[in-house]
């Protein structure tokens, strides 16, 4: 992982912070071509890091994001590039663990949706 840090946080007490979403649109000019190919890839991210996870305890590869989600690699690098472009950092893991750290605990109500961390409030760092 890169030294860089993500451009946003969790808002502190008494901080308002806006929904993810929201930041990503303001933060990608309202370009809805640049969103709707990144939040597929946090998404896919997200649930193939959970996989590696479990079984390797490690963070995944570019090459097994690829093969996972069946897609050639160099569309694998574009969409890392454009990534990296808003995020800063190597790969998506920051970014999935702070919005998973921003869901409201739900006391073992059991798996939440990815879609929920849509709506996880942020703020700019």
């Amino acid at each position: 992982m890169s030294d860089r840090e993500l451009p946003i946080r969790l808002p502190r007490k008494g901080e308002k912070g806006v929904g993810f979403i929201d930041w990503l649109d303001d933060r990608l000019g309202a370009d809805r071509l640049a969103r709707q190919r990144l939040v597929p890839f946090i998404e896919e991210w997200d649930l193939l890091r959970d996989e590696v996870l479990q079984s390797d305890a490690r963070e995944p590869t570019l090459s097994e994001y690829a093969g996972r989600w069946n897609v050639a690699e160099s569309s694998a690098y574009r969409l890392l590039s454009e990534y990296r472009q808003v995020f800063l950092t190597e790969d998506p893991g920051p970014l999935c663990e702070l919005l998973w750290n921003g869901m409201p605990r739900l006391g073992g109500s059991g798996p939440q949706e990815f879609g929920s961390l849509m709506a996880v409030k942020v703020i700019d760092a």
